[in-house]
């Protein structure tokens, strides 16, 4: 058995978000997604979010069973999943979210479902084919074209636990029973051990667990009688391991998962007693259990699967979630100090120092550790039977060593391990029994001549004892009187340093960076100055290291990192660096590493660029503290609670990752969408459906991801998501957006590729171009149809003003020439002096004149537009047939619905409707000789109805002369006829010798 190597597992369980503890199965698709199958459904995983589906029952919309036993991925990026209730599930992730899931479950009386539902493993081929191992019907062949099943053995019950291909392609398969047994995939024809077949033999591995194809295309074997077998694909021969014979025992224990990293090392968990890391070639394993003590140990000891991913990460898949470890090339090799039993106290690492033989020596809160290839060995540290703090190392110019602690300093010698306090310690004040303190840094200095160790015992100013007196001087003593004769200005001081040439600083943790003047033999202060850009960026100084061309690297806890030139007296900050620093050291090249927020970052000075290196191992166990420490052979160390880092400069590769980035979802209110989108990477909408959410992620596993995205169009910058994946979009108008988000480990190191997809909202109909099209042609159909009605209008005002002017022309026309001749008659009458016949002559000519100026009058309110209404022309028909028909001894009654008074005519219908009425008020008048008129005027259906009856003699229509009818002007009936026309309406007269007189007047309102 080898030294257990250190190994650093991130937990992932229920806490995180994964379905269920119990973990049967991991796969991670080609996508970069990792699939978790547990004994509560299935979970997808992208190194941050999870993802729950589970079966929900009478539903088949859902995958078919929550106990994953397995899964595996086709050729066409399908998802097949087993499980031990349900049977097989087919999941497409491109699909709608209704039709994602296909179930394959048993259904009693149909022959052509599979037959049973409890799967154990899954094995896909090149040929479209995925075998099943069953329980309760052996093995199945499905062919995923047709969805048939096909059993191996069609008369087979027993169950099938496992299977896999070996280098020739042929199935083996892990049996309860009965061993296992090999299938050619093409003929189906099967082959297996006769003697598994008496169960009364003893025989080995007689129930196969687990079955692993490796590497070397050696296949290994976990079986119920606590072994592991392999089989020699070179020597083609079974040999047994973990029987004891070799040291490796599994006791009553047995194998479980197998797993293989990249330098061929297998994985193998067990049920109950943690994993075992072995060596195939050499034989030389180890062992890894769970411990509460150790962050980073396993979770549990029972294990049920083991995966290695393309990044050669290693899940492993326990009772208590998964247990990941992340694989790859270590450029940081980080050492877990082993427990103390009766140390209730975490273990602080304070410093390293590396010997000649390589060994590391630890100063730690417990004392010290040693760490040998072998191993550790701790060797505490004592005085008056008290366990000290070790605070640091130090070996002066000859090669003496010294320890110190919060005791006092001590000389110390590695061989043989003693150590002793300096002499006449005992009767300084401080250094006697340093109070509520430790020492924190020791220097070689000299002092008025004579050589000299200077000490910080922290929070007591600084200390120096006299090599040459062998006694301690410090602030107790009255008569040298240090801090007044040096000048010391702080009493808290973290760092003594002397620098390749020779100048001695102090980092103080108030007054900023001390520097001893040797002339004046005091120290003088480079505080921070607000006033001076060339003043160091805080007071609170916390380790200093030389830099090339004489300078000086100043870290601070609180301004980050600065440089100082001492010929220049100038202090440079650098900006791109953690505020709160503690410890820094160079490195061959110059490169600056330090210590900030737990993490390590590096400065080159060159690139001008800071990096940070931040791992999940280092952070979950409280992240590194206090000083670098450099051995000789340029390696670096940090140290944290219970561990220590360890590594080179040169080998540090480039933590700076970039994963795709994938799209995850495209929702709408809560619903999925993202099977909208087609192959160019295009989704189109609706106008109504712009308020959505674009989902993402990119799957990885060993650090933090961090993400920027960008809608064009909508965003003017990138937008820094920090770790959420997720990009909310609200009220966008119709048009095409392209939308990228890209991501990094590292925040500030963006790539330029990013993944891309078009979001295409189709505007509304108002918004079209087609419909811009209508309603330019609708503005100019209205500019023209608004044209033509003034053009119409103007057409019928000179209409109007035409029929005007001929009924002016026909009645006023006839009138006058009625009124000349008349007068030529009565000039004839005069001249003959013929007086009666003169009197009626001038008679005529005064009716005709009236007549004719009450027309004009009736014109001239016609077109008058105050008289729109109907009511107005009421009022005008009473106040003129009222007095007319009393005059001529009849009466009148006019009738009308009350609705008809808020009917408005046009001029050239009350102009008519009016004309008509007066005249046929005139010949009852004349004509009839009757004692009574009624006129009725009523609307019904769009047409105005004007019925005007009397009780006079009537006439016959028929034989009556025309000329009867009319009036003076000779136009009386033909005006009448003709006015109806005009309107579009009708005009009836209807009589007979004694029976009256009836005339309809009806015409279109429109």
């Amino acid at each position: 058995m080898a030294e257990t190597p250190s190994l650093f597992f991130r937990h992932i369980t229920t806490q995180n978000g994964l379905s269920h503890n119990n973990v049967n199965c991991i796969l991670q698709d080609r996508h970069g997604f990792t699939w978790i199958g547990t004994n509560d459904g299935l979970s997808r995983f992208d190194g941050t979010t999870f993802r729950v589906f589970r079966h929900q029952p009478a539903s088949a919309q859902t995958i078919s069973g929550n106990i994953i036993m397995d899964i595996c991925e086709d050729g066409n990026g399908y998802l097949w999943i087993a499980t031990a209730d349900g049977g097989l599930s087919r999941y497409d992730r491109h699909a709608a979210p209704e039709a994602q899931f296909i179930q394959y479950r048993h259904k009693p009386g149909d022959s052509s479902s599979i037959p049973v539902n409890s799967l154990n493993a899954l094995l896909p081929d090149k040929k479209g084919y995925i075998w099943l191992a069953t329980s309760g019907a052996g093995l199945l062949r499905f062919e995923i074209s047709t969805g048939r099943f096909l059993k191996v053995d069609p008369s087979s019950r027993r169950t099938c636990t496992d299977i896999c291909f070996d280098n020739n392609g042929i199935i083996w398969g892990g049996r309860q029973g009965g061993s296992y047994f090999k299938v050619d995939p093409v003929s189906l024809q099967e082959q297996s051990d006769p003697l598994y077949l008496n169960p009364y033999i003893k025989l080995p591995h007689v129930t196969i667990t687990r079955l692993y194809l490796d590497q070397r295309n050696d296949i290994w074997m976990g079986s119920w009688d606590n072994a592991i077998y392999r089989y020699n694909n070179k020597t083609k021969a079974e040999e047994v391991l973990a029987n004891g014979r070799d040291g490796l025992s599994l006791g009553e224990d047995e194998a479980t998962s197998f797993g293989e990293d990249g330098s061929g090392n297998m994985w193998i968990g067990t049920k109950m007693s943690g994993l075992i890391l072995l060596d195939p070639s050499t034989g030389i394993y180890s062992r890894h259990y769970s411990s509460l003590s150790r962050k980073g140990a396993l979770g549990s000891n029972t294990i049920n699967c083991i995966y290695t991913d393309p990044q050669q990460n290693i899940w492993i898949g326990t009772d208590a979630g998964i247990n990941f470890y992340a694989g790859g090339f270590k450029s940081f090799r980080q050492e877990f100090l082993p427990s103390l039993p009766g140390f209730y106290n975490e273990i602080s690492v304070n410093d390293i120092m590396v010997m000649a033989d390589q060994s590391a020596w630890l100063a730690t809160n417990a004392g010290i550790f040693m760490r040998h290839p072998s191993g550790f060995e701790y060797l505490p540290v004592r005085k008056d039977d008290t366990l000290l703090n070790i605070s640091g190392f130090f070996k002066d110019s000859k090669e003496q060593f010294y320890l110190g602690t919060d005791y006092s300093l001590f000389r110390f010698d590695p061989d043989n391990f003693s150590y002793n306090l300096l002499p006449n310690t005992s009767n300084d004040m401080v250094m006697k029994r340093i109070i509520a303190s430790r020492i924190v840094s020791v220097e070689e200095d000299s002092i008025n001549g004579k050589p000299a160790l200077l000490v910080s015992p922290y929070g007591h100013y600084i200390a120096y004892y006299d090599l040459t007196s062998n006694r301690w001087i410090s602030r107790g003593d009255s008569i040298n009187q240090i801090i007044s004769r040096f000048n010391l200005a702080d009493n808290l001081i973290h760092k003594i340093y002397k620098d390749p040439k020779k100048r001695l600083w102090l980092a103080t943790a108030k007054n900023g960076l001390a520097q001893w003047d040797r002339f004046s033999k005091q120290y003088r202060y480079h505080i921070n100055d607000p006033s001076n850009p060339y003043s160091i960026s805080n007071n609170h100084v916390y380790d200093m290291a030389a830099g090339a061309g004489g300078g000086l690297w100043v870290s601070t806890f609180g301004g980050g990192l600065n440089h100082f030139d001492p010929a220049l007296n100038r202090f440079t900050y650098i900006s791109n660096t953690p505020n709160l620093l503690e410890g820094i050291c160079t490195d061959h090249n110059q490169r600056v590493w330090m210590i900030g927020n737990g993490q390590l970052h590096q400065y080159d000075p060159t690139e001008k660029q800071t990096r940070t290196y931040a791992f999940e191992e280092i952070e979950s166990a409280g992240g590194v503290k206090g000083d670098i420490y450099r051995d000789q052979q340029g390696y670096l160390y940090a140290g944290g609670k219970g561990f220590y880092v360890r590594f080179h400069p040169d080998s540090i590769e480039s933590t700076v990752s970039h994963p795709e980035v994938k799209l995850t979802d495209f929702t709408i209110f809560d619903n999925s969408f993202l099977h909208l989108k087609t192959d160019e990477n295009q989704i189109r909408l609706d106008h109504t459906s712009n308020f959505f959410n674009i989902h993402f992620a990119a799957p990885w596993y060993k650090e933090k991801v961090h993400y920027q995205y960008m809608l064009e169009g909508v965003d003017p910058r990138w937008v820094d998501a920090g770790d959420q994946q997720v990009a909310p979009y609200t009220q966008l108008g119709g048009g095409r957006y392209r939308f990228k988000v890209r991501s990094t480990t590292v925040p500030g190191i963006w790539n330029e590729q990013a993944t891309i997809l078009d979001v295409i909202i189709i505007p509304p109909f108002w918004q079209r171009w087609w419909f811009f099209l209508l309603l330019a042609a609708a503005a100019a159909g209205l500019i023209y149809f608004i044209y033509r009605y003034r053009i119409n209008e103007l057409l019928k005002r000179q209409e109007i003003r035409n029929r005007i002017a001929r009924d002016l022309h026909d009645n006023m026309g006839s009138t006058l020439s009625s009124i000349s001749i008349y007068s030529q008659v009565a000039k004839i009458y005069k001249e003959q002096q013929k007086t009666k016949e003169l009197d009626d002559t001038l008679e005529k000519i005064s009716g005709a004149s009236g007549e004719m100026i009450s027309e004009m009058n009736d014109i001239v309110w016609a077109i008058n537009p105050r008289n729109d209404s109907m009511e107005k022309m009421l009022q005008r028909m009473e106040s003129y047939a009222r007095p007319l028909l009393k005059a001529g001894g009849m009466n009148f009654e006019l009738n009308y619905p009350d609705e008809l008074k808020h009917l408005n005519l046009n001029m050239e219908q009350r102009k008519n409707l009016y004309l008509v009425f007066k005249e046929v008020i005139n010949n009852s008048v004349k004509y009839s000789g009757g004692s009574n008129l009624l006129v009725d005027i009523s609307k019904s259906h769009q047409f105005l109805s004007m019925h005007i009856k009397d009780d006079g003699k009537g006439f016959d229509v028929q034989t009556q002369p025309v000329a009867n009818l009319l009036t003076l002007s000779g136009n009386g009936l033909r005006n009448m006829q003709r006015r109806a026309a005009e309107m579009g309406g009708s005009l009836e007269i209807t009589s007979a010798a004694g029976e009256g007189t009836r005339i309809l007047f009806r015409f279109p309102l429109t």
